[in-house]
């Protein structure tokens, strides 16, 4: 099936589902809770006039060669705010926000400058761009352990700024004067933009430490933190697929997933780090040199002798870290990432064996990757799966490779119905036991599944679209 194919099933079938989940049907404390809200009137209709302002207040570039790189800065957040990508008022957002008010106490220069916002991207990082907006992705909150080592991020970025890196690495490397503002996609040149030096990259972390020194922050955290953001993220699955997927009536065949093919499939993928992005031949690094970059801070740290703040409360961060597990699932199942959101749900469910948003998500994706297989646009689909060092995910691709539909269908249905007996008052669980129904034994025996929805159900997030069912 041609990609104009694949297109032509999916979009129809997601907008449905898309409709009708509109509202998050899950637990409301798992999300962000999100706040009315303006878009900075910047990001839409003033970017000529504030790139030409920002143009003449620097003296890195020629002015008009500066004022094409803050265009291309402003164009790469308007790309974002138009495609959803931003969150504008939520809990993180506010948080980001105080954080980088606190750090820019003693930086008198900056304040007014920098401007942090969050993006629904999953990629572990954040960066910062030539006009001091910084933008910092969820899925950076996900392997951080506390505050201190996500101020120490943000105070890297702000060094960037400070430091005006990305003026002068466009000075240096000539070959990025043919970059022009234009409506095409921004990520060649947000990556070229920002591809630091070895040099610029080291400065910023020594800036970092310099900020956070004397602050309510603690320093020490700073190599932790750019450990997580450099190393591969580890499979943290502590069980099996069976140990997930087994039921009464489906039991997971562990020939398809042996140790064997789960080498052969990571043999086969394309292992990209999250943070690289190859454009043409050359291949472009936000944030290189990882082990060496830790072992500077450190030193700094020794030569500095620094001494340890008082401990702070990160009952806050964990608060929102956790809600930024949930955010990144359903960012990912919104994208039609289903292998990834389902690997992630189930390691949330690991986490917490008794939330009943992390089975929602798992039922959701299972239900999608089912209608994927018995639409027979499977391969398709996975084709477009990187496994990236993952034996977790090629674990999961393997099974809705190998698995045939009929077996699939089967699953799904007797999985999503033992857990609607878990939580027999969740609706979301509820329609999808009749849509698993639906898919595996038919409209007439979904019928009954539907009409048990409707009746317990009569004004759900669902009810329209089961009513068009019925009638």
């Amino acid at each position: 099936m041609s990609d104009n194919m694949y297109s032509k099933f999916l979009k129809p079938v997601i907008l449905v589902f898309l409709l009708v989940n509109l509202a998050k049907a899950q637990n409301k404390t798992d999300f962000f809770v999100e706040k009315p809200f303006q878009v900075p009137s910047y990001l839409l209709n003033n970017a000529e006039k504030l790139a030409k302002n920002l143009a003449k207040d620097q003296d890195v570039l020629d002015e008009k060669e500066a004022e094409e790189m803050y265009k291309n800065s402003f164009y790469i957040l308007k790309e974002r705010v138009n495609t959803g990508e931003l969150y504008f008022s939520n809990e993180l957002t506010d948080y980001l926000t105080k954080i980088v008010d606190d750090l820019l106490l003693n930086e008198g220069s900056l304040k007014g400058k920098i401007r942090v916002f969050l993006t629904r991207n999953p990629q572990v990082n954040a960066f910062c761009l030539p006009d001091g907006t910084i933008l910092v992705n969820v899925g950076l909150l996900n392997v951080l352990e506390n505050e201190s080592q996500l101020a120490g991020i943000l105070c890297h970025e702000i060094t960037h700024y400070k430091k005006q890196h990305a003026l002068n690495q466009r000075k240096k490397n000539k070959d990025l004067k043919d970059q022009k503002y234009s409506n095409t996609s921004s990520e060649g040149v947000l990556f070229k933009m920002l591809s630091y030096s070895r040099e610029n990259e080291f400065e910023s972390d020594a800036g970092a430490v310099n900020i956070l020194n004397g602050g309510k922050y603690n320093a020490a955290e700073y190599p932790n933190a750019l450990k997580f953001l450099m190393e591969e993220q580890k499979d943290t699955l502590k069980g099996s697929l069976s140990d997930f997927f087994n039921t009464d009536v489906f039991t997971v065949d562990t020939a398809i997933v042996s140790k064997k093919n789960v080498k052969k499939e990571l043999n086969k993928s394309v292992s990209r780090s999250k943070s690289l992005l190859k454009l043409g031949d050359v291949e472009y690094e936000t944030h290189p040199d990882g082990e060496k970059r830790i072992l500077a801070v450190k030193e700094i740290l020794t030569s500095i002798e620094y001494k340890e703040p008082a401990k702070l409360d990160n009952t806050e961060f964990a608060n929102l870290k956790r809600k930024a597990e949930f955010e990144t699932v359903e960012n990912a199942y919104l994208e039609g990432e289903y292998i990834t959101a389902l690997l992630l749900s189930l390691k949330l469910k690991e986490k917490n064996p008794t939330s009943e948003t992390a089975e929602v998500m798992i039922v959701k994706n299972l239900f999608w990757l089912s209608r994927l297989k018995e639409n027979g646009v499977m391969n398709d689909f996975l084709g477009k799966v990187e496994v990236n060092k993952s034996a977790d995910m090629a674990r999961l691709k393997l099974f809705f490779d190998k698995t045939k539909a009929p077996d699939l269908g089967k699953f799904l249905f007797t999985y999503t119905k033992k857990q609607l007996e878990r939580f027999p008052e969740n609706e979301s669980i509820a329609f999808y036991v009749a849509a698993a129904a639906e898919l595996h034994l038919g409209k007439d025996a979904a019928l009954v599944f539907y009409k048990k929805y409707n009746t317990k159900f009569p004004s759900g997030d669902y009810s329209v679209y089961i009513k068009n069912k019925i009638d």
